[in-house]
Parts: C-alpha cells; structure tokens; sequence
C-alpha cells in the first residue's frame, strides 16, 4: 500500500474523496485529502513508513502542523500546505525561504519537511 492509499483508506467512498497533492520526505508524507460531497472540504492525512507499510498518523484541517519525531532533539515533521491561484507561494521557515515540495494543477500545494526544530514553529509564514 502507498502511503496515498493509506491516506485515502479511512474515508467513504460516498464523500468522493481525492488525493489533492502528496508529498514524502524520508519515512514521512503528507496527503491533502479533499472530498468533493457534501462539499470540497481539504484535509491533511500524515502518513508514516513503518517495517510492515505505511500507516496513518495524526491529520486534521490545519494548514501548519507540526509532529514531534525526536523528543531528545526537539525535532519533527512540519506540514504545511494551500490552495493559490496564481502562482505558488514561497514558505518562511526560521528565517529559511522553501518552495513547496509538491504542487497540483488546481493550486494545492504541500510542503513537507523534517528535522524540524519546535523552536521555530511560531516563525512560518506563507508568502504568495
């Protein structure tokens, strides 16, 4: 199984459920699940390699999520995604500038990445 299949297992057929746009860093990806009925409604699924596949971690609608990785180090795996019509922003992370690591053709965007410090999660910032 593919950690979108992973994503995407939870959800019933009926909401017409859709892998906006995935990414994968290492161990670690995340997959904005959108369901077209009742209406579009965008969801992050974080999905984690494991010795016998991929599983589902933690998800939900926030578009900055952070997940601690190494407690020793304060580390973890920051998610941050959106949804832009024009071109696709660039992400302020402790001071470092990101592109996103995977875009879509509507506009979604995701950026994943990890090793990342708890100490700068209250410094991100979406630039379009």
């Amino acid at each position: 199984m593919t950690y979108v299949d992973c994503a995407l297992a939870g959800y019933p057929a009926a909401s017409r459920p859709r892998a906006a746009v995935a990414a994968q860093k290492g161990d670690h990806a995340g997959v904005l699940v959108v369901t077209e009925v009742p209406h579009e409604y965008p969801y992050l699924v974080a999905c984690l390699r494991t010795q016998d596949g991929w599983i589902e971690g933690s998800s939900g609608t926030g578009r900055i999520q952070w997940r601690l990785t190494d407690e020793e180090q304060d580390r973890g795996v920051l998610y941050v995604w959106g949804r832009t019509e024009g071109a696709f922003p660039t992400v302020k992370v402790g001071g470092r500038m990101h592109e996103p690591t995977a875009t879509a053709d509507d506009g979604y965007w995701i950026l994943v990445l990890t090793e990342v410090p708890n100490s700068v999660i209250d410094d991100i910032e979406v630039r379009s």
